[in-house]
């Protein structure tokens, strides 16, 4: 059970929840690591984050990005589908969704990067996105 797919059941359990993006759930919602599960907020808030993906990890890092725009997802197939079609990677979701037409996801890694990452880091990422991008921003 991880804070992933237990915010599918919980999106399942909680329709209250469903609005809110897999990064936004601790506004309402909290964490009990105990029992590994999501349970509505009753007080106050708190600051939380994503785990940063890699562009080298296509499939989590295409995963990562259907999370910060798709709301109130039940399971991963949920993630994958698209106006009533299932997409086999969540790379192909986002080339549906048109989140790969342009450059838009690179701005988001590298601004988000650098609010975590080192600056040999940061080099090393931008290297990464220079040499692949090409990969994943082709059209199927």
């Amino acid at each position: 059970k991880s804070t992933l797919t237990e915010w599918f059941v919980a999106n399942q359990n909680y329709p209250e929840g469903r609005h809110l993006l897999y990064m936004d759930y601790t506004d309402q919602f909290t964490w009990d690591k105990p029992n590994h599960s999501w349970h509505p907020r009753k007080g106050k808030h708190t600051i939380s984050r994503m785990y940063f993906v890699s562009p080298n990890d296509q499939e989590r890092y295409f995963l990562r990005l259907l999370l910060t725009i798709i709301p109130g997802a039940t399971t991963f197939e949920y993630l994958r589908t698209i106006n009533n079609k299932v997409y086999s990677t969540y790379r192909e979701t986002c080339l549906e969704l048109g989140l790969l037409e342009d450059d838009v996801q690179w701005d988001r890694c590298l601004t988000e990067a650098a609010h975590i990452k080192t600056g040999y880091q940061l080099r090393r990422l931008f290297s990464t996105i220079l040499l692949f991008q090409q990969f994943y921003n082709f059209t199927i």
